[in-house]
């Protein structure tokens, strides 16, 4: 990697918009009209539950616990474990748990995830205890043998301690808007590592739109070309979210499902970008069954059309719907014509005066890639005049010339980026050099 480069690992020029943690840094305070939650549409309630009601419901998959959620250095060792399980036998309360319940009523836990997932885990016989010094005699035990007399299982009593154990619950509810969800969820998980939208965004939508965003994300073409941006926390995951949810909206191929219109963006992100993924889920996607253990290192390709895995070529993507056929292949093309043209360059605003390279910019990320799949049939012929009119696009020309708010590209793409009239702005800059390069060059 470029010496350059590792100053900014990791790092993406305007990710105020991923998490409220990183809003923090920028010591900004939000009006109310900015941060609009309205009184009538939130619904949080509070339930009751024994672990094996909760058992049953992860069986019959309403309660859902994704994998992806997950991150490895969370992830408890056995004593922590066991901790967990002789806390519940002395009687200890366990702390509320935080669901989001969506349209079908499923619910999606977000926080005490590795809580319930250990109790569900210990009631399948998946760990014994060990480590304990409370109840050291318990060491080594599963919590149901073979039969009843296995001298290394729970006797029913003790079973029926986990099992009746009250398990309480704050389920966010319909209509509740995507922003204070998020915003809820970030407060509650103050106290460890604590999540951005993204990765609540991937526990609450799963479905298509979790797997395609992931399997895009898998792709060689984007890894070569976002080589700084980790997966650990979905950075890359977002930024392909971001870009798809803004294709799809440019195109007027989404639909809000709450009035059967093609979605419309009112500078909400967190709403369109649930609606986005909503909509997705309603479209058919499934890969091959494989639980990765080493998944960072797992590359895709594209062949024929096909997205397979590249060691062998195997077929990775076993059925898609043509919205999301349409988008892998012209997205691969455009990962690397822009790789082709800019190398360790791409996506980058240029340096400021004195300055190193840039990180890579979210917002130039969405609307370059656009840019790019829609002139990918003009890519070979007009490369040149492509890589001149890009430049004049970053490098702010038009604007220099005009000093007209419109034409302030670069603006766009850092002052209020999220806000509407930004979107529009450098969306409706970018068409018009598509135009002109299509039909005037």
């Amino acid at each position: 990697m470029d010496n350059e480069l590792i100053d900014h690992y990791d790092e993406i020029e305007g990710e105020e918009t991923l998490s409220n943690e990183a809003k923090e840094k920028l010591n900004k305070t939000e009006t109310s009209e900015d941060n609009p939650y309205p009184y009538e549409n939130i619904n949080i309630g509070r339930d009751n539950f024994s672990a094996f009601q909760l058992y049953r419901k992860y069986k019959d998959n309403i309660i859902k616990l994704d994998p992806d959620f997950q991150r490895e250095s969370n992830v408890w060792n056995p004593k922590q474990k066991s901790e967990l399980i002789e806390s519940i036998l002395i009687g200890i309360p366990l702390p509320i748990f935080y669901v989001k319940q969506d349209k079908k009523g499923n619910l999606i836990l977000i926080d005490g995830r590795q809580r319930l997932s250990t109790i569900f885990d210990y009631m399948d016989n998946k760990f014994s205890l060990s480590g304990l010094k409370i109840l050291s005699k318990f060491n080594g035990f599963l919590f149901k043998g073979k039969d009843e007399d296995d001298e290394k299982s729970l006797k029913s009593i003790y079973r029926g301690k986990i099992e009746d154990v009250n398990l309480t619950l704050h389920i966010i509810k319909e209509p509740t808007p995507e922003k204070l969800t998020y915003d809820l969820f970030d407060r509650v998980n103050r106290g460890g590592t604590r999540l951005n939208n993204q990765e609540m965004r991937n526990a609450i939508y799963q479905g298509s739109s979790t797997l395609f965003l992931k399997t895009l994300s898998k792709l060689e073409s984007f890894k070569n070309v976002t080589e700084t941006i980790s997966p650990s926390r979905m950075k890359d995951r977002y930024l392909i979210l971001r870009f798809v949810a803004f294709y799809l909206w440019r195109k007027k191929i989404t639909i809000d499902f709450n009035n059967r219109n093609p979605l419309d963006y009112k500078s909400d992100l967190e709403d369109f970008l649930a609606k986005t993924m909503d909509f997705l889920n309603s479209k058919e996607f499934e890969v091959k069954d494989l639980e990765l253990k080493s998944e960072e290192i797992l590359t895709l390709t594209v062949n024929n059309n096909e997205i397979c895995l590249k060691d062998n070529n195997e077929i990775f993507v076993i059925k898609s719907d043509l919205i999301f056929s349409n988008i892998q292949i012209s997205f691969e093309k455009a990962m690397k014509n822009i790789l082709n043209l800019f190398g360790n360059n791409s996506f980058r605003l240029p340096k400021k005066e004195g300055g190193t390279l840039r990180p890579i910019n979210m917002a130039l990320f969405e609307v370059i890639t656009y840019f790019f799949i829609e002139l990918e049939d003009e890519f070979d012929e007009k490369r040149k005049i492509i890589l001149d009119e890009y430049n004049k696009l970053i490098n702010n020309e038009l604007f220099k010339i005009t000093n007209k708010e419109d034409d302030d590209f670069v603006g766009s793409l850092t002052y209020t980026v999220d806000s509407n009239k930004s979107v529009i702005k450098r969306f409706t800059i970018i068409e018009k050099k598509i135009k002109y390069i299509k039909e005037e060059c």
